[in-house]
């Protein structure tokens, strides 16, 4: 299992292969591999997605995946 913490300026949805998985700004686990990471709707963030491979993550040091306004 790994961690990730996707972090963007307001509360949001966090869909991880098109699937609501999260929020904004926690930090959750996913399984290792390669995932797609988006913010959903309405698509006011950049960039639109993110496409990584997780690995090698722990809770104390997950993936940082950063999304920001345009």
């Amino acid at each position: 299992m790994e961690f990730v913490c996707v972090t963007f300026e307001d509360q949001r949805d966090v869909y991880v292969d098109g699937v609501q998985t999260a929020r904004t700004n926690e930090t959750f686990r996913v399984e290792e591999g390669r995932h797609q990471f988006d913010l959903g709707l309405p698509p006011d963030y950049d960039p639109p997605e993110m496409r990584l491979t997780v690995t090698g993550t722990t809770p104390i040091k997950p993936l940082a995946i950063n999304f920001s306004k345009p």
